[in-house]
C-alpha cells in the first residue's frame, strides 16, 4: 500500500497476496511513522508493516477470519467519522483475491 508517514493514518485497509522487495515489505505497509488502525492482510508475508510501528495490521488466519476482520474495520470506520461506508463479505467469483467489498450506505 504504501507508507503511512508521519502525522498521516491508515484506516480500515486490507490486502491480499504477495508484497516482494529488498526492504521494507509489508502485508499492509511498507512503513509506518504514523498510524495504522485495523488493517487486515493475507498471503506469504510475515509482517503487516516492514518497517516501523506495526500495531495496527492484523494477519487473516487461524481464529481471525475476514468476517472478523470487517467488523473491526467497520467499527474503525465509524470511530473516525466514516459511518457512511462498511465493508462487507464479497460472494462473487473473485471472492479468493477480494473478500471485501466497501459500500456506501
Amino acid at each position: 500500500m504504501g507508507t503511512a508517514s508521519r502525522n498521516s493514518s491508515i484506516i480500515a485497509c486490507y490486502s491480499t497476496g504477495k508484497v516482494t522487495g529488498s526492504r521494507f515489505t509489508g502485508g499492509v505497509a511498507g512503513g509506518n511513522s504514523g498510524s495504522i488502525t485495523a488493517c487486515y492482510w493475507s498471503g506469504e508475508n510475515t509482517n503487516g508493516v516492514g518497517g516501523g510501528e506495526s500495531s495496527g495490521a492484523t494477519k487473516v488466519e487461524n481464529d481471525i477470519t475476514w468476517q472478523t476482520a470487517a467488523g473491526e474495520m467497520n467499527k474503525a470506520l465509524a470511530e473516525n467519522g466514516y459511518s457512511n461506508y462498511q465493508w462487507e463479505e464479497n460472494n462473487g467469483a473473485d471472492k479468493e483475491t477480494r473478500p471485501l467489498i466497501l459500500v456506501r450506505n
